[in-house]
């Protein structure tokens, strides 16, 4: 076996037993997220490629890496993916215009999935309004005044038409001694709709 360190080996000898770096470089950025894996991708390609001409050490090394770097981008393009398609929101984003493909059951939950209102939804929110912090009749007997002023808000045939509710978030939830007040329009709980009946 010919030493490495020996001076009668030839360059060609010499170049065969070094490690190809960018073979190691592919494997070491792999790890680093979708960014990484695509340099990994590119920089293996380029490994393989320059240890077939210069025969250097490295071929299974930048496989490893472009393997990695493929896995890194397809669980990176994943992550984006559900972040896209994830439609819910705290309770406290709602916004007036919003819509809900089922009818709340429990005031204080603090999360509800929001979906266009194109798509077929059973509650929209149409006003949204904050009062003091009180016991919840008080808080409710304030919610009821602040949707019915709110129902301007509505296209005229939702008015007359449409089942008209309102949630708040319990006490413990309260901001600044707040409680936003969300009124709710639907056509009942059984019937759905595809359009907006905010104005």
């Amino acid at each position: 076996m010919a030493d490495p360190n020996s001076s009668t080996q030839s360059p060609l000898e010499r170049e065969a037993l070094r490690w190809n770096p960018l073979a190691i470089a592919a494997l070491v950025v792999a790890v680093c997220g979708a960014p990484g894996g695509i340099a990994a991708l590119i920089m293996g390609a380029m490994a393989l490629r320059r240890s077939k001409r210069q025969q250097q050490r490295g071929n299974v090394l930048a496989v490893v890496g472009m393997l990695l770097g493929l896995v890194s981008i397809t669980l990176s393009a994943g992550v984006v993916a559900i972040w896209i398609n994830d439609r819910s929101t705290v309770v406290t984003d709602l916004r007036p215009g919003d819509c809900l493909p089922e009818m709340p059951g429990i005031l204080s939950m603090a999360e509800f999935e929001v979906v266009s209102c194109t798509e077929l939804h059973a509650m929209q929110v149409y006003a949204v309004a904050r009062v003091p912090d009180g016991s919840e009749e008080v808080v409710a007997s304030r919610a009821e005044v602040e949707c019915v002023f709110g129902r301007e808000n509505l296209t005229s045939q939702a008015r007359d038409n449409s089942q008209l509710t309102f949630m708040y978030l319990r006490s413990e939830f309260a901001e600044n001694g707040q409680v936003a007040i969300y009124c709710l329009a639907g056509l009942g709980r059984w019937h759905k709709t595809a359009e907006s009946i905010v104005r």
